[in-house]
């Protein structure tokens, strides 16, 4: 039997396929099997893929569309293997990629997977960037970070322990997986670049909104599977009044529905919030609040001195906790929702609540990475804070705080008062979900998005 067992997923992929099969039988490493699986393909794939019919340690298999998962779980029960590798038709191997990871796996029987750095290349194969991951034998404590779930090489036998990829899942970029087999085993990376991942139009990691909302399905799933205690959420809304801002944005009009109701709407509609409170100093805020939401949102008329610009929000916080009546126990954390993002929802709430549970993170902040340059002045000018290089440091990715998502425990925030810090957490969100308010520019977007809406 082959000691490797690696399989090729192709969808529509005509023009790329023939790339990545032969960069798959030219490696140099020779005692593997290729099973190559196409998910009932509409192009000229097939007549490609037929070229390779007659080779030896090939077998090919057509089947109707099934979906990725589906998918993996069927190249498993057909590998023969010790260890087993995914490959996607849109990308190719550097012909050492099955030789390493072997030597990595044999030389470690402890470990469940291993994985390398890859090159970002574009449609016609450039080469844009080389990714570099960080050090997981050394470096690495919160695992929130998954490996590719293309060119990761895992020992079958682990793979079957854990129970496979759930099917449930219509689309994951290798989180489901991942949760599964970091939770009991071992795993690792080697600092090298041994495949080429292609960006292009039909990319599925450019779906970014339904692998977001995958991603949170997966973690509570993962939740659930581990037992893991529920935590006693409060989603807290801040809004400084009128003596502070001269006039609130609070209750004008966005779309169909006043600005603060977008948040209140979300929080309401979330599934790990157990309270909704919102605390502020204006009393036409707090009459509204009380006359639409009737009980639904608890309202806490909160000090003005608690709402000038240089008050953080740790003071209001432990003074909500204090206040509200209707917290019949401690919470565990508290979670800041800002209405100057009213796009942020429920997904992204959630999302923010599973992932403290899974990481046990102190803090969690609603981000989106940024690969924009900024700049810092020395005294003598402008300097580049990070130069846009060819190679591109994990430790480098900017990740930007926006979408109005601050979830801090109790207990680090009694110990610190402070909201951020700690062993931080973060939930990736969308472009939409992003948008906040800062000037009467951005009120014109998120009207226009909110018509749309």
């Amino acid at each position: 039997m082959p000691l490797v067992t690696i399989y090729l997923t192709n969808y529509n992929y005509e023009q790329y396929c023939k790339q990545a099969i032969d960069s798959i039988l030219e490696q140099s490493f020779t005692d593997f099997e290729l099973i190559i699986i196409d998910d009932g393909s509409c192009d000229n794939s097939c007549e490609i893929i037929n070229l390779y019919s007659s080779v030896s340690n090939v077998e090919i298999i057509y089947q109707k569309n099934i979906g990725l998962n589906r998918t993996n779980n069927k190249a498993f029960s057909l590998a023969l293997g010790k260890y087993v590798v995914r490959v996607d038709a849109d990308d190719w191997l550097a012909p050492t990629m099955i030789e390493e990871l072997v030597n990595v796996m044999e030389g470690n029987p402890g470990l469940a997977l291993v994985f390398p750095d890859y090159y970002e290349v574009d449609e016609k194969g450039r080469v844009l960037h080389q990714i570099k991951r960080h050090d997981f034998k050394s470096d690495v404590v919160m695992l929130d970070q998954p490996a590719h779930g293309a060119c990761t090489m895992i020992r079958r036998e682990i793979f079957e322990e854990v129970g496979g990829y759930n099917e449930a899942f219509s689309c994951q970029d290798g989180y489901d997986i991942w949760l599964s087999v970091t939770t009991s085993f071992e795993v690792r990376n080697i600092a090298k670049p041994l495949f080429y991942y292609r960006q292009h139009s039909k990319s599925l990691t450019r779906n970014n909104r339904k692998i977001l909302e995958t991603r949170k399905e997966i973690y509570k799933s993962h939740v659930v599977q581990r037992e893991l205690d529920s935590l006693n959420v409060v989603g807290v809304i801040p809004i400084r009044g009128n003596a502070e801002d001269g006039c609130s944005l609070a209750l004008r009009e966005l779309g169909e529905h006043r600005l603060v109701d977008w948040t209140i709407n979300s929080a309401l509609k979330s599934e790990t919030l157990s309270h909704v409170v919102l605390t502020t100093s204006d009393s036409e805020i707090v009459d509204y609040i009380r006359d639409k939401y009737k009980g639904s949102v608890e309202v806490i008329r909160r000090p003005e001195e608690f709402e000038t610009q240089n008050q953080g929000l740790a003071n209001t916080l432990a003074y909500v906790v204090d206040k509200c009546q209707g917290i019949k126990v401690v919470p565990d954390a508290l979670m800041v929702l800002s209405i100057e993002s009213p796009f942020c929802n429920e997904l992204y709430i959630d999302t923010a609540v599973y992932s403290m549970q899974l990481y046990s993170s102190d803090v969690v902040d609603s981000v989106i990475m940024d690969d924009s340059i900024f700049y810092f002045h020395n005294g003598q000018g402008l300097t580049p804070w990070k130069i846009d290089q060819d190679i591109r440091l994990e430790r480098d990715v900017n990740y930007k705080r926006c979408g109005g998502i601050n979830l801090v425990r109790h207990t680090f925030l009694k110990e610190t008062m402070l909201t951020i810090g700690g062993r931080m957490g973060h939930v990736v969100i969308d472009e939409k979900s992003a948008m906040s308010l800062r000037s009467e520019f951005d009120w014109d977007l998120l009207t226009m998005v909110a018509k749309k809406q």
